[in-house]
């Protein structure tokens, strides 16, 4: 029984300790260009699952501006993390390193801050 204690205790800190080493990264929800339905984000040809465990809240842009990235960005980031070509793409990696949000403005200075993760759809279904 203790061993199994032991065991469980690590694999929670292991866990624990991973996200805290994880960068934060918002990404930008720009209304013209990019959707939102069902808690499904669609940005530059990637999709986005709201996390509904961890909750949205109003955040002002100038807490998060430092953090601001595009698509682009994550996949250079990526590349530089990984140091080598991989055979599969950069977005495959995002939740190894990052802990995404997407922001989408409501006021001038303040909006809401999504926590996401990176989700592919295979008709119309959502798969890990």
């Amino acid at each position: 029984m203790r061993k199994y204690l032991i065991i469980l205790f690590v694999i929670v800190f292991t866990e624990s300790f991973s996200q805290i080493n994880k960068e934060k990264v918002v990404i930008i929800f720009d209304s013209s260009k990019d959707c939102f339905k069902d808690g499904i984000f669609a940005i530059d040809n990637q999709t986005f699952v709201y996390n509904k465990k961890k909750k949205k809240k109003e955040e002002k842009f100038e807490l998060i501006k430092d953090d601001v990235c595009t698509i682009e960005d994550l996949n250079s980031m990526v590349a530089k993390k990984t140091k080598t070509k991989r055979e599969k793409k950069p977005e495959f990696y995002y939740s190894e390193f990052f802990n995404i949000s997407i922001y989408i403005r409501d006021k001038e200075n303040f909006g809401q801050l999504y926590p996401v993760e990176r989700v592919w759809l295979v008709e119309k279904l959502i798969k890990d």
